[in-house]
């Protein structure tokens, strides 16, 4: 049976507070072949900085950066080695420092969580994280034969998060975590629900971003992030409180199935569209007619505004769909 050594569950603690202040995106499409990789890029980035109140101009703001994170899954779906380095030099921000990140469907999340570690340890005060993920170049068959391989399922006792205690799993008969549960994913909740002082995630987040790939893994979620015992995901959803006006209203974005999950992007897409919510501007960058124009669209006559009132804190999971890489980011308006 596999068993924690003395360390391995300690708690991460940031040495300095980590502030996520701007996102921008460009629209997610199946084909996008008018446009460049870096043109996109270049137009997120644009509307991070000038669209978000940030008081800061474009030429400013380049001034600020002392490190940047890139992230995009594969090289190949792109058919471009390196391809942030073209990104690097497309943005104007080389010869500053950067790294790319590649943890499959977790990518983003991972590259959002490289560029909090570069702040949280004092080695930079402003990184911009940028993800992509050009899928054109291959087709769906050739890429579902890149499989990852399916992360270990060890026997063990399950890991409890702060919600939980040993009577909750009192009468479990199955193996943990099993082919069921992504260990991975428990475990990055263990150490962020810790790290932020949460207790009862569905009492203190006010809203959540799942990777929800496929519909299995959105229900696997559920268990293991605490929201449900493991064994009674599914009254998530039947309770009500996984809708908007819910109590803890989940994937508003459209979540990754609405959102065509454009890899590289997507766990940047979960934290920038939580960024919103908390400052209480999901409708300025969703509601908004001209929004939907500038992208060849128009806004549909029943269209709702999903801002979460007073929405405090939340939190998205990333995960690479075989669970080999998961990421649990919490963010608190200040």
């Amino acid at each position: 049976m596999k068993r924690f050594g003395s360390d391995n569950l300690r708690i991460p603690k940031f040495q300095k507070p980590v502030y996520v202040v701007a996102g921008g995106m460009t629209d997610y499409r199946k084909k996008y072949p008018e446009k460049a990789t870096e043109e996109l890029i270049c137009e997120a980035f644009k509307m991070a900085v000038e669209e978000s109140d940030l008081k800061v101009d474009m030429a400013e703001l380049k001034g600020m950066v002392n490190f940047c994170v890139y992230s995009q899954f594969a090289d190949h779906f792109g058919d471009q080695l390196l391809a942030e380095a073209r990104a690097h030099d497309a943005l104007g921000l080389d010869p500053i420092g950067n790294i790319g990140v590649k943890t499959g469907g977790a990518t983003g999340g991972s590259a959002v969580l490289a560029g909090a570690m570069a702040i949280a340890s004092g080695y930079a005060t402003c990184v911009p994280v940028i993800g992509w993920e050009r899928m054109d170049e291959v087709g769906t068959r050739e890429g579902n034969a890149y499989t990852l391989r399916t992360a270990d399922r060890r026997n063990m006792e399950i890991l409890l998060l702060p919600n939980e205690t040993e009577k909750t799993y009192q009468n479990h008969t199955k193996d943990w975590p099993g082919f069921t549960t992504f260990l991975a994913t428990r475990m990055a909740a263990y150490y962020a629900y810790h790290a932020a002082g949460i207790v009862d995630p569905v009492e203190e987040l006010d809203l959540l971003e799942t990777h929800d790939a496929f519909t299995i893994s959105d229900v696997q979620t559920y268990g293991d992030i605490g929201l449900r015992p493991y064994g009674q995901e599914r009254d998530f959803i039947d309770s009500g409180d996984a809708y908007f006006g819910g109590k803890l209203p989940t994937n508003l974005s459209g979540g990754l199935i609405g959102t065509m999950h454009s890899v590289g992007a997507t766990g940047i897409m979960q934290i920038v569209e939580i960024m919103w919510q908390l400052q209480g501007k999901w409708a300025k960058y969703h509601a908004v007619p001209e929004m939907w124009s500038r992208f060849g669209k128009t806004k549909p006559e029943d269209f709702e505004n999903l801002q979460v009132p007073d929405a405090e804190k939340g939190c998205a999971i990333s995960h690479a769909g075989t669970g080999s890489h998961v990421t649990c980011a919490i963010l608190e308006k200040p």
